[in-house]
């Protein structure tokens, strides 16, 4: 995995639910994953354990606001993986992913049978793989704040993510929105990580 780094950005303040803070717990099990595949892992620090009060309408508008730009200060160049989190933490692994490319950069997870019709026709050279894990269906992987019946499977993700990797390369990708839970739990979507970093690292090195 010479050349891609995997980063740690533990925001979980973009999400209101309850149960929002064991964010930070899921992402550290998604970083222990990624160790466990021989990745090496950065975890920056200096992110708030805390909110910031309501403004603008926004719950921890300010939080918010220094996460990104502590995001933005810690990133590392070149080939990417960025751990929740809550979605929101992406913004700035997806912002730097626009930059290197010229905006030349797909983002889409849909549908595997349109998925590489859809990435060939935006004309880009490269997609930034935005992957959240309460797209899976909860009697697959309960352990998320916004579980919704009717979810993917993980072979239907897996899939998709194949599919994407054959349309364009995949030099960047964040996953999140894992609330923790046990390790029997996490190991449940070692698969899709293992997939990303894959799709990754052939682009390393071809």
């Amino acid at each position: 995995m010479d050349g891609l780094s995997v980063i740690v950005l533990p925001q979980w303040q973009g999400s209101v639910r309850p149960l929002a803070r064991q964010l930070v717990s899921g992402a550290a099990r998604l970083a222990a994953l990624a160790r466990g595949m021989g990745a090496q892992v950065l975890e920056p620090g200096g992110f708030s354990a805390g909110r910031s009060p309501l403004r603008d309408g926004v719950d921890s508008y300010e939080v918010l606001l220094a996460a990104h730009a502590r995001a933005t200060q810690v990133l590392p160049d070149g080939p990417l993986l960025a751990i929740g989190g809550d979605c929101g933490a992406d913004l700035g692994p997806a912002a730097q992913a626009l930059r290197r490319h010229d905006g030349e950069l797909a983002i889409a997870l849909t549908e595997p049978a349109s998925a590489a019709d859809q990435l060939k026709r935006t004309g880009c050279s490269a997609v930034h793989i935005h992957l959240d894990l309460d797209v899976l269906d909860p009697a697959v992987f309960p352990y998320t704040t916004y579980s919704e019946p009717g979810g993917a499977t993980i072979d239907q993700v897996l899939g998709l993510l194949a599919t994407i990797d054959r349309a364009l390369p995949v030099t960047s990708a964040f996953v999140g929105e894992h609330q923790g839970g046990d390790e029997s739990g996490t190991a449940a979507v070692a698969p899709l990580l293992e997939q990303l970093l894959a799709c990754i690292g052939r682009r390393q090195a071809r």
